[in-house]
């Protein structure tokens, strides 16, 4: 009877080890208080900050007397929403970090225009997977696209993208106290641009998308002699957010009858200010100030643009190199709702001499 007794205890053993496991936890073992919580718990918008690298940097060089809890909760509700970003609930403190990164995941948040793209997908494809196929499809060859490291998933480890900021002030931010000038994404609007080959000049660029035939944007303008001895130029026209609102290009009547290499090499130059060269390089490439030169984009102008379209608009980055901290602003006409139109200066390509 005793044997009988204890056998039936042992059998009971696991009945009510699994009994104990269910009380007030779920199936899986997971405290079902715990989940409750997690969903009950609070947005942080300071996480929020973090996980954006484009709205970390533009934290970082924020001046006013808002808490980072408050400018990011601002932010959200005023741009990230709209651009498909996601606030992190809970504390900051739960957040986990792995020993390596996964480059491909790295690859789509180092791109502001690629991480929208992402958050707007409805596939299958987890995020590492859909960061590898775009990559090796039109990242790299097509867009000019580059992995970032995974010690650093790209950037300088203080949260701002890794790059040459003193190039990034030469040819572009110096036309704005040392604020970013650029378009709000990559894909950019083109007008009165009808002819193949100029349409194929326009997109030479890596790394851009251009929708021709919508009235604003880059607008091609025609053929003008207001300036007899340039090929071609450009003016661009910014808000006071430090987003483009628009820019135009005329290319000069008489260009087949000058020394300026030819037509569709003179309008990628063009489309090369518009998209924020605000200035010439010298490295022998198509942005240099002579049109009749050489028709490849150099590595220097393509990291210009990779760096200056993984910063937001209007991003103050004099903090970055101690030459231009003395350059004191004589006024500041940055403005984060954009009021003002600011127009640049006209840019010119000259003919070989």
């Amino acid at each position: 009877m005793n044997k009988l007794l204890v056998l039936a205890i042992f059998a009971c053993l696991p009945l009510l080890a699994i009994s104990s496991c269910s009380d007030d936890k779920t199936s899986s073992g997971v405290d079902s208080s715990s989940v409750v919580h997690e969903k009950k718990a609070r947005r942080n918008y300071e996480a929020y900050v973090d996980k954006y690298p484009d709205v970390l940097a533009l934290w970082n060089s924020y001046k006013g007397r808002k808490s980072k809890k408050s400018w990011g909760k601002r932010h959200y509700k005023k741009y990230g929403k709209k651009k498909g970003y996601t606030v992190p609930r809970g504390s900051t403190t739960t957040t986990t970090t792995t020993s390596s990164c996964n480059v491909y995941e790295a690859y789509v948040d180092k791109y502001p225009d690629l991480l929208a793209l992402w958050n707007s997908y409805k596939g299958r494809k987890s995020k590492s997977s859909w960061g590898k196929w775009h990559y090796k499809k039109r990242g790299k060859k097509k867009e000019g696209r580059t992995l970032p490291s995974c010690d650093s998933s790209g950037d300088s480890g203080d949260g701002w993208p890794s790059g040459d900021y003193s190039y990034l002030y030469q040819k572009n931010a110096h036309a704005f106290g040392g604020r970013t000038v650029k378009w709000a994404s990559r894909t950019i609007n083109v007008s009165g641009v009808s002819n193949s080959n100029l349409v194929s000049a326009v997109r030479r660029w890596p790394g851009f998308g251009f929708n021709f035939g919508p009235t604003d944007g880059i607008k091609f303008m025609g053929y003008s002699t207001t300036y007899p001895d340039a090929c071609g130029w450009a003016q661009t026209i910014w808000r006071s957010n430090g987003e483009i609102a628009y820019c135009t290009i005329y290319i000069n009547y008489w260009i087949n009858h000058m020394n300026c290499k030819n037509e569709g090499h003179t309008m990628t130059h063009e489309v090369g200010h518009c998209l924020g060269m605000l200035g010439h390089t010298s490295d022998g490439g198509l942005m240099d100030p002579t049109a009749a030169g050489s028709s490849e984009i150099t590595s220097p102008v393509q990291n210009f643009f990779n760096l200056l379209y993984a910063l937001p608009p209007g991003t103050d980055i004099t903090s970055r190199f101690s030459s231009q901290k003395s350059r004191a602003r004589k006024k500041d006409q940055y403005d984060p709702d954009g009021k003002e139109l600011i127009r640049g200066p006209i840019i010119f390509s000259r003919e070989e001499q």
